[in-house]
C-alpha cells in the first residue's frame, strides 16, 4: 500500500461522516463531499489514483509522475495539518469547524494541481467519468452530479428545483435507513431461528431462562454529540 493510500485511510478515520472507503487498490473514489467535510486531495487527485481512469484518459507516463508528486505533496500537508492541530481545544465542533476550513484549502490546491497536469480535453473526460460513476451510487451521487455548479447551470436548474431536490434526498434518506433496517431485523429474525432449530426444545427453554426477561436497547437521541473519530497519527505511521 503506498503512502498516498495509506493518507487516505487515516483521512477516512478522521473524518469519519464522509462514506469513504479508502486505501485499497484501483477501489472505487469515496462518494462526493457533499457532508461536512471536503476530500483533502480533491476530487481530481483521488480519481487519478485508479488505474484504469488513468487508461481511459490515455496519461503520458510523464503525466502519471506529476500526479504521484502531486499526491505524496498532499499527503505531506495532509500530515502537516494534523501536526498543526490545536490540542488545547476542547469542544468538538469548534475543531471541527477548523479542520473543515483547512481541509476545503487543502482540496482547492489539489484540484489547482490536478488542471496543471490535465490537458483540457482529459479534464472534461475526468469530469464526466466522474459524474457517470456517481449517478451509479445511491441517491447522494446523484444528487451531487445535479447539484454540481457546472451541471445545474447547464441544465438551468431553478432555485425552486434545487430546493425540491434537497428535499427529496432527504425523503429518501429516511425510506433507505427505515428500509435497511427492517431488512435486518429480519436477517436477524432468521438467523435466530435457523440456529435455534438446532437446538432441542428442553435446551430452548433453558436459553430462554439464561437470557432473563426481554430487554431492548434503544439507539441513542439524534442530537447526541457524535464519537470523536481515532487519532490520525496512528494512522499514518
Amino acid at each position: 500500500m503506498t503512502l498516498f493510500r495509506q493518507a487516505l485511510v487515516a483521512v477516512a478515520w478522521l473524518f469519519w461522516l464522509s462514506a469513504v472507503v479508502f486505501g485499497q487498490p484501483d477501489a472505487m473514489p469515496a462518494a462526493p463531499s457533499i457532508g461536512p467535510f471536503s476530500n483533502p486531495y480533491g476530487r481530481s487527485l483521488q480519481w487519478l489514483a485508479n488505474s484504469q481512469v488513468q487508461e481511459e484518459l490515455q496519461l503520458t507516463d510523464e503525466q502519471r509522475d506529476k500526479i504521484r508528486q502531486a499526491q505524496d505533496e498532499m499527503t505531506r500537508k495532509v500530515r502537516d495539518l494534523y501536526k498543526s492541530q490545536d490540542v488545547n481545544e476542547k469542544d468538538f465542533r469548534k475543531r471541527q469547524q477548523a479542520y473543515r476550513e483547512k481541509i476545503q484549502v487543502l482540496s482547492d490546491e489539489a484540484e489547482r494541481k490536478a488542471e496543471t497536469i490535465l490537458t483540457k480535453a482529459q479534464t472534461v473526460r475526468l469530469k464526466q467519468i466522474i459524474r457517470q460513476t456517481q449517478l451509479s451510487w445511491r441517491s447522494d451521487g446523484i444528487l451531487a452530479v445535479l447539484l454540481e455548479k457546472d451541471v445545474g447551470a447547464d441544465l438551468r436548474l431553478t432555485d425552486q428545483q434545487r430546493d425540491q431536490l434537497r428535499q427529496k434526498q432527504t425523503e429518501l434518506q429516511h425510506e433507505r435507513a427505515r428500509k435497511a433496517q427492517e431488512f435486518y431485523r429480519q436477517l436477524q429474525k432468521e438467523a435466530r431461528e435457523r440456529l435455534f432449530a438446532v437446538l432441542t426444545a428442553d435446551q430452548r427453554q433453558k436459553l430462554e431462562t439464561l437470557l432473563g426477561p426481554r430487554f431492548e436497547l434503544k439507539p441513542p437521541a439524534r442530537d447526541a454529540q457524535p464519537p470523536e473519530p481515532p487519532p490520525l497519527d496512528a494512522q499514518l505511521k
